[in-house]
Parts: structure tokens; sequence; C-alpha cells
């Protein structure tokens, strides 16, 4: 297991991390969010513990968003243009995984 890593939205660590999966733990902040991005080769899974984050995938000129709170999961798929916002702190686990 890593050391903590500070990020905008909070802070993060790596629990696992092997050529086919990996998993971080997330401590979010209300109010943050990260930055628009992708995956090329993986998929990118939400587990939420604790708060509430939302989802928002880019699909061209429109978008999609997702409310997630304790014990929902969300995958985004690879190549799909992403960001989580935050809405209330909380714990969440960020997996990813090969989709292609």
């Amino acid at each position: 297991m890593t050391e903590w890593t500070a990020k905008v939205w909070g802070r993060t660590r790596e629990l696992v991390d092997s050529p086919f999966f990996s998993r971080h733990e997330l401590e979010v902040r209300a109010g943050s969010y990260c930055s628009l991005h992708y995956h090329r080769f993986r998929a990118n899974r939400f587990v939420v513990v604790s708060g509430h984050i939302e989802i928002v995938e880019f699909f061209s000129a429109r978008f999609v968003r997702t409310l997630l709170g304790p014990e929902n999961t969300y995958d985004v798929p690879s190549l799909v243009p992403h960001m989580f916002v935050v809405h209330k702190d909380g714990v969440l686990f960020e997996e990813y995984y090969s989709d292609r």
C-alpha cells in the first residue's frame, strides 16, 4: 500500500497495482472536482463508501450526469471523457480494469 497523495479534490492512495487491475482509495471534499479526462485502454469503476459524487460523462455535444451515494457503483468505459464532482465529503474506491 502506498502513502497518501494530496489532490485538489482530497487525497488518494494506491491499494492494488497490477498490469490488469488497480484499486485506489479516495477521500474527497465537497465542492471539489477532478479534471476532465479519459483512459485510453482501461475502464474506470467508482465504488462509493460514503459521501455523494456526480460522474459527468461527455458524448460529443451532450453529457450524462450520474449521482452516486453510499453503496453505489458505476463504470465508465475506456475512451469516454469524464470527470467527477464532489457534493458531500466521503470515501470511495476507484478501480481500473482493461475493457479492450
